[in-house]
């Protein structure tokens, strides 16, 4: 009878072992399967994370006694959160937290806390949670020190997170996530434009990161950098070799920006004709109509801009696209019953290049076509303040601005415009 019971009782653990285990292997499948997915989870993936949830609820409802309780919970929570439902991920972290308060897991359910917390955007109870596990256990505080300094990126405290990861460094300048925080180093300080220490951080993440695919991410913001920085021959010279689209497409802007529109047309144009995925063909085709735009061929920009829609609508580039699309559209609108009111049409397509297209060079010539051609039309004023403004707070150019708003004055110092402008240059 006693060996009767002691098979039972072995049979019984058996099969909630088995059942964690299988837990335990959908979610490794799960994570593999991400691995090589990009931001969004394919329904296979999910499909495996919820098995694996699963199975990890079979032990807590069936066996709530077994020594694999904790584990289970602390599974669910994970899975949760790769599955991005943050709350029921906290919910199962916390039960563990709460009914297994001496649990082994308890450290790390607290660190996926505070990821959870992380990517809900509530950065105080992350930090928080962080600071705290790395008080409390020494074995995971570098990592938490690292996902604090990351809270305060995200925050967009971006000189306390340059602060922090310098003093980060200097405590830990063997870290592996070195790559990860000259990288956050260099994010950082390109959004406070400081374009040149920004390079040398993505220089020196480049050096030490092993994956191909942060080494490409990095030699993009690399060469970025040198784009933002106008140092447009240091930026060609560093792109030279690379062929990948995404290298082409920049060394296109780059062109661009140094003037060299015959040689970044060509390169557009050799890349359209490969084989792109959806978003960057989309780029790709909204970058040439801009310089048809520009050039004003008008029927050929909306056919690149249409192209650039139909390939990803929701993308940047693709809602850029119907905006230029309906700019254009209203320009020849515009030019169509220029017959009718000149003076007003000539002033709506100067508001069209300003406004919508912030093409401030163009604005400034369309506007000048107004007063000058319209003399005595209420547009003109109108146009003449929008002229000088546009010099006075776009180019930062005072001393010309100062000319435009006397002129105003001098021409029509009865309008609501020449006092205006006198405000602006302190009469």
């Amino acid at each position: 009878m006693k060996h009767l019971f002691w098979l039972l009782a072995l049979c019984t653990s058996c099969a909630y072992f088995n059942t964690f285990y299988n837990a335990r292997q959908f979610h490794k499948q799960a994570m593999t399967a991400k691995g090589k997915e990009q931001d969004k989870l394919q329904s296979s993936t999910l499909e495996l994370f919820d098995k694996s949830i699963e199975k990890s609820a079979i032990i807590i409802k069936e066996h709530p006694r077994s020594r694999w309780v904790d584990d289970a919970l602390f599974m669910m929570g994970k899975c949760y959160y790769e599955k991005r439902e943050y709350v029921r991920a906290r919910d199962k972290l916390d039960a563990l937290d709460l009914f297994y308060p001496n649990s082994p897991l308890r450290h790390q359910a607290a660190y996926h806390r505070g990821l959870c917390y992380l990517e809900e955007k509530n950065y105080g109870l992350a930090a928080v949670a962080f600071a705290e596990l790395a008080e409390k256990n020494p074995r995971y505080k570098e990592l938490c020190l690292y996902r604090l300094g990351e809270t305060y990126f995200r925050q967009a405290d971006y000189v306390k997170c340059l602060d922090f990861y310098n003093d980060f460094l200097n405590k830990f300048p063997k870290t592996k996530h070195r790559a990860a925080v000259w990288g956050y180093m260099g994010d950082a300080a390109s959004n406070l434009k400081d374009h040149r220490p920004a390079l040398e951080y993505y220089v020196r993440a480049l050096k030490v990161t092993k994956s191909k695919e942060e080494r490409d991410r990095f030699k993009l913001k690399v060469g970025q950098c040198y784009l933002l920085l106008q140092d447009y021959a240091g930026g060609l010279n560093y792109l030279r070799g690379e062929v990948a689209p995404g290298f082409l497409l920049l060394k296109g802007k780059i062109l661009k920006a140094a003037g060299r529109k015959a040689e970044q047309l060509k390169l557009l144009r050799e890349l359209a004709r490969s084989q792109l995925e959806n978003e960057m063909a989309a780029e790709v085709f909204y970058e040439i109509g801009l310089v048809y735009q520009a050039d004003e061929i008008y029927d050929t920009a909306l056919v690149h801009f249409d192209s650039a829609y139909a390939r990803a609508a929701a993308s940047p580039c693709g809602e850029n696209s119907i905006k230029c699309i309906q700019t254009i559209n209203k320009i020849l609108e515009y030019r169509a019953k220029s017959q009718d009111d000149p003076a007003r049409a000539q002033f709506l397509l100067a508001e069209l290049y300003f406004v919508n297209l912030s093409d401030t060079t163009r604005a400034l010539a369309e506007y000048e076509k107004v007063y000058q051609g319209f003399a005595d039309s209420p547009f003109a004023p109108k146009a003449m303040y929008a002229y000088a403004w546009i010099t006075e707070n776009m180019l930062h150019q005072d001393s010309l601005a100062r000319i435009a708003y006397r002129q105003l004055i001098e021409k029509y110092p009865d309008t609501e415009y020449s006092q205006a402008a006198r405000q602006r240059i302190g009469e």
